[in-house]
């Protein structure tokens, strides 16, 4: 064994002190790598939208690469944008109020339990099918809450286009979806959230947690969202030479 002096404990000393640091430094240098190579990334897909006249047979080449810059700058802006939901109560609820009956009874006995106990949160409509109307009565006699059905008119689930004509002519302040998850956030209800038009919008789980969507001009900031509207104009206008 090589007999370890002072000058020798000191170096090895030192030398595990650097990898501590280097250990701890990694994720920072990670993080910020990635950072870098997605500016990198988004600078790229900005540059692809700076076109020189295009010349005979290029057409289809440019479209498809203006597609992508496009696709790629609003990929980058959204998801820099934070989450789409954020855990809250209820309330700050205000009516008129719809709820979407897109979980199951239980779900909805809990939500209503629970607005029951704002006195801001009235009328309260709920869209469900025509064979839920004797269920919903019920439902309202033991909530004690005046519940106003709208129906949609067929039997099936909820189709985004069916949803946005029966709910055309309403003017509500709050809609809240019913995700019957334990842990849902209604990321697969998408097709209901993106027919309404109610300034604020809920989901409400089977672990009775409410969370708010946010819209994408909040999740952009007015800046951002004004990038936004102005590149898709943009890409519009292109496609309409």
């Amino acid at each position: 064994m090589t007999p370890i002096d002072s000058s020798s404990a000191s170096v090895l000393h030192e030398r595990l002190q650097q990898a501590t640091r280097a250990a701890r430094m990694a994720p920072t240098l990670n993080a910020q790598s990635a950072a870098r190579a997605r500016r990198r990334s988004d600078a790229k897909a900005w540059s692809l939208l700076q076109w020189i006249p295009m010349t005979p047979g290029s057409a289809a080449k440019s479209r498809a690469e203006r597609e992508r810059a496009v696709r790629l700058i609003l990929s980058g802006l959204i998801e820099n944008g934070g989450a789409n939901d954020v855990p809250c109560d209820l309330d700050d609820v205000r009516g008129p109020v719809l709820v979407v009956r897109s979980g199951p009874w239980p779900v909805l006995r809990a939500l209503l339990t629970t607005l029951a106990t704002q006195p801001n949160a009235r009328p309260i409509s709920v869209l469900c099918h025509t064979r839920d109307a004797e269920t919903l009565a019920r439902l309202s006699v033991e909530t004690g809450l005046e519940l106003a059905p709208i129906f949609y008119p067929r039997f099936e689930p909820f189709v985004t286009a069916t949803l946005r004509r029966v709910l055309v002519d309403g003017a509500w302040s709050t809609a809240i979806v019913l995700d019957g998850s334990k842990h849902g956030r209604g990321l697969s209800l998408e097709h209901i959230t993106s027919a309404l038009d109610a300034p604020t919008r809920y989901v409400w789980n089977a672990s009775n947690a409410a969370f708010r969507l946010r819209s994408l001009r909040e999740r952009l900031g007015r800046e951002n969202y004004a990038v936004v509207r102005g590149l898709l104009r943009w890409h519009a206008a292109q496609d309409g030479e």
